[in-house]
């Protein structure tokens, strides 16, 4: 009979600085590419916060061995269990910080023979509470007040059925704009979907600098939230990639974002001694949308790479367990709502294991009436928080 191991979670990520810590930074930022990409459908909106995902496997990571390792080793770009840990622990230490809240528990059921040394793990580096598993109300309930209510249900009872351990991460955000948009000057506009459709939307409008860059195929404007004042214009962002008129999202998702994105976020040096981050005069047109995404992740996490992790025959989890344990469900949802104040959302994941068996610029008129790819970023750190993109609207 399959033992389960759940690993329920809602969470963002940040980094800092120093040397290891950008460096999971950097590798969490292109995991969270690499995902989105798979779980990307056309013409449908989705929503994903790739680190919730990848704080998850963080930990599983750490009860692995052999192949499993080395393969979550590729898919999470991450080099051996000596430094990820202790870097991704500063880094998760970093993130907890208003308007970022993360919470993390171990649920366990007592006799399972789990070796000490994982559980030191959890405790140490994850910083994991841990609770007796009991039922999925008792988990849903601390996932929902964690999350302040946007993930209500995350496991059920047949998740639970024979499970041995339940690993949760709650995260939830919400941002108020630096510069927020005027309720009174949001119009109904027409959006242009992905299907060729046009629908009526809430369009938001606002004239003001921001960081804006382009190339032949699209374009990007990255939209403060309200932080502390610096030189940053804020701890947080948005940023919305929108395809040129000759060009369409799908064609743009399925390309190597990293470099065109990484223009948005100028390192200290230049900000701080070149002086060369550069805003551009813009008038903004947003529309006010949101969106839910409910996924299952295994099918597509083993494509990436992962494959051994959630095979009953050559899975390899000996530094959790000495019993044979494999990974049999990964679960996902998200959410996200962005209005004229600002933007709220959260995220939760759950993985399931088991015994086998600047300057100036000209005017630019940024009008997001098409589909459209954002993002939701610690600017301060270079952190990619969420992912997501919008292709259709219900007309009104």
């Amino acid at each position: 009979m399959s033992k389960n191991i759940l690993i329920p979670l809602s969470l963002m990520l940040i980094s800092s600085f120093c040397f290891g810590q950008k460096k999971v930074n950097e590798r969490n930022n292109q995991f969270a590419l690499e995902l989105f990409q798979q779980v990307y459908k056309q013409d449908t909106n989705t929503i994903i916060s790739p680190y919730s995902v990848f704080s998850a496997f963080m930990l599983v990571y750490g009860g692995s061995d052999g192949n499993t390792e080395r393969e979550m080793q590729h898919v999470l770009h991450l080099e051996n269990q000596k430094t990820a840990h202790p870097n991704f622990q500063l880094l998760n230490h970093k993130i907890n910080q208003p308007p970022v809240y993360v919470a993390n528990a171990l649920w366990k059921e007592e006799k399972f023979p789990f070796h000490q040394s994982f559980l030191d793990l959890a405790k140490v580096h994850y910083d994991e509470s841990i609770y007796p598993l009991k039922d999925d109300k008792v988990i849903n309930e601390w996932v929902a007040n964690k999350t302040k209510g946007s993930i209500k249900q995350l496991v059920t009872k047949k998740d639970l059925m024979d499970a041995k351990m339940v690993l949760t991460s709650a995260l939830f955000f919400e941002g108020k704009w630096r510069h927020e948009f005027v309720k009174e000057e949001t119009t109904e506009a027409d959006f242009f979907t992905s299907t060729n459709d046009t629908v009526q939307v809430d369009m938001m409008h606002i004239d003001n600098r921001f960081a804006y860059v382009e190339d032949s195929t699209k374009h990007a404007i990255s939209i403060p939230y309200l932080g502390k004042k610096s030189i940053y214009e804020g701890k947080h962002s948005m940023i919305i990639i929108l395809p040129k008129d000759s060009t369409t999202l799908d064609s743009i998702i399925h390309t190597d974002l990293k470099e065109f994105i990484d223009q948005l976020h100028p390192t200290i040096e230049s900000r701080i001694l070149k002086g060369t981050y550069k805003l551009s005069n813009c008038k903004l047109s947003l529309p006010k949308f949101s969106c839910n995404s409910d996924f299952q992740l295994e099918e597509m996490l083993s494509e990436m790479g992962m494959s051994d992790a959630f095979d009953a025959d050559k899975s390899n989890f000996k530094k959790m367990s000495d019993l044979p344990i494999q990974i049999t469900k990964v679960k996902h949802k998200a959410f996200v709502n962005v209005n004229e104040k600002g933007t709220r959302a959260g995220a939760a994941a759950a993985v399931a294991l088991g015994l086998r068996g600047g300057n100036a610029e000209p005017n630019i008129h940024f009008n997001v009436n098409r589909p459209f790819l954002f993002l939701i970023k610690d600017e301060i750190t270079d952190t990619i928080l969420f992912v997501g993109n919008i292709s259709t609207f219900t007309d009104h």
